[in-house]
């Protein structure tokens, strides 16, 4: 049971229109924040298998003794996730504007982006080239700022990219990220677990796959957004990738073929980590080194920048690597991405 239409929070600031969508762990609403008169989405704690709502009061509350606390940790979660969207600052990442406790839930205030995401954009043929090329460079970029703040997205996937004025890529959904200590690369966040199918990697499906940071889960996830838009269809799960690898049409151009399994693949097993300038990081520091390495395809270089765990370091670099520097994370030559 969701909120109704009228429902007013925090004492008639906000005013509930209707419902956007709701997931296992939250409830999405489109509201109007009545003081600016402007629309604004409302994201709801509740998970849907362990709470139950007042149809009179729309107080929130847990049945189950035995859940209780797990709700507890997962609303604990659900506040916390709304302070660390709120403090970054990237134009790809969406805008969180309030965070209160009401009706025994929680609640956090985004910016309404309209309905508009990247999965409605893919036909069953799949999109251009290029058009495909130019929102992964803009997720890109998200993940590249998000990493820098020791965050794991964990559920790159079209549906969670939606648009600002129709071109502008914002990531949304943080339900599943994890934050992760600096000094160690352990986690400092829980996490619900949940994967999406075809988009996640193996470790995301094993018990604490994801408890280390590792840029390469989200690569994962970026490759097969990229699959995705180009051929109309997602990558099979994870699992049949691996025994069985990747059907390609015949269509696509061998660039974007090579760094699609790179990001699925190659970029997981054969890594070659160089310290950036302004760190004495070896192989045997610890994981939060800035590396940056060369791929190609096709002739053209692909440049990637990591963070990678050490324990993922591979032996040898792909032939004739050259190593160099980039703000963002894909640096892409104009015939690839």
């Amino acid at each position: 049971m969701h909120l109704k239409h009228g429902s007013v929070l925090q004492g008639g600031k906000y005013k509930i229109e209707k419902l956007l969508g709701q997931g296992g762990f939250g409830i999405t609403y489109l509201a109007v924040q009545t003081g600016l008169n402007r629309k604004v989405a409302i994201k709801e704690f509740f998970m849907k298998e362990h709470c139950n709502r007042d149809a009179d009061t729309s107080y929130v509350s847990v049945p189950s003794v035995g859940s209780r606390g797990l709700v507890a940790k997962f609303k604990e979660k659900f506040i916390k996730e709304a302070g660390t969207i709120a403090a970054l600052d990237n134009p790809h990442v969406v805008r969180i504007h309030d965070v209160f406790e009401e009706n025994g839930t929680a609640y956090y205030v985004m910016e309404y982006l309209g309905d508009d995401n990247l999965a409605k954009r893919i036909s069953p043929s799949g999109m251009p080239h290029e058009e495909a090329a130019a929102y992964v460079r803009q997720i890109g970029e998200a993940l590249s700022y998000i990493h820098s703040q020791n965050i794991l997205h964990l559920d790159v996937k079209p549906s969670n990219v939606m648009f600002r004025h129709g071109t502008e890529v914002v990531i949304i959904d943080f339900g599943i990220s994890k934050h992760y200590d600096g000094a160690d690369g352990g986690q400092t966040s829980t996490s619900a677990g949940c994967v999406s199918e075809g988009y996640s990697p193996m470790e995301q499906y094993e018990a604490d796959g994801v408890s280390s940071f590792t840029a390469a889960t989200d690569i994962y996830s970026l490759g097969a957004t990229l699959y995705h838009l180009l051929c109309g269809r997602r990558p099979a799960k994870a699992s049949v990738i691996l025994n069985e690898g990747l059907d390609f049409p015949e269509s696509m151009p061998q660039a974007y073929r090579d760094f699609i399994k790179k990001a699925m693949f190659r970029a997981r097993t054969r890594m070659v980590c160089i310290p950036s300038p302004s760190s004495s990081a070896s192989p045997a520091a610890p994981p939060w080194t800035l590396f940056q390495y060369w791929l190609e395809a096709t002739g053209i270089p692909l440049m990637v920048k990591y963070l990678f765990s050490s324990s993922k370091v591979a032996e040898q670099p792909p032939r004739r690597a050259t190593v160099t520097l980039a703000p963002t994370f894909i640096a892409l030559g104009n015939a690839v991405l």
